[in-house]
């Protein structure tokens, strides 16, 4: 990521009250769980629907819908066919 932008970046988190985390060097598995998610995000939403020129507040609404979506009706394999809504439910 260019320097410049990151700088940029960071301070738009701290000034949000958003603390960021970075993963450790040569600890692939550090991430795995939310670049498994943000693939799954590009393949079924912002990969085919969102393009440079939609509006911020189009992309809000295509991603609220989608998460909604994700967390209360795409059920998962790995969880016997629950949603996420479901597994949490649960305790």
């Amino acid at each position: 990521m260019d320097s410049e932008y990151s700088r940029y970046f960071e301070q738009q988190m701290h000034l949000a009250g958003i603390q960021t985390r970075h993963s450790r060097l040569r600890r692939p598995n550090d991430n795995a769980h939310i670049e498994r998610f943000n693939r799954t995000l590009q393949d079924e939403c912002t990969g085919r629907t969102i393009t440079a020129k939609d509006s911020i507040q189009k992309v809000q609404a295509q991603l609220t819908s989608y998460l909604d979506y994700y967390n209360n009706h795409r059920v998962r394999l790995g969880v016997q066919l629950r949603t996420p809504r479901e597994m949490l439910q649960r305790f």
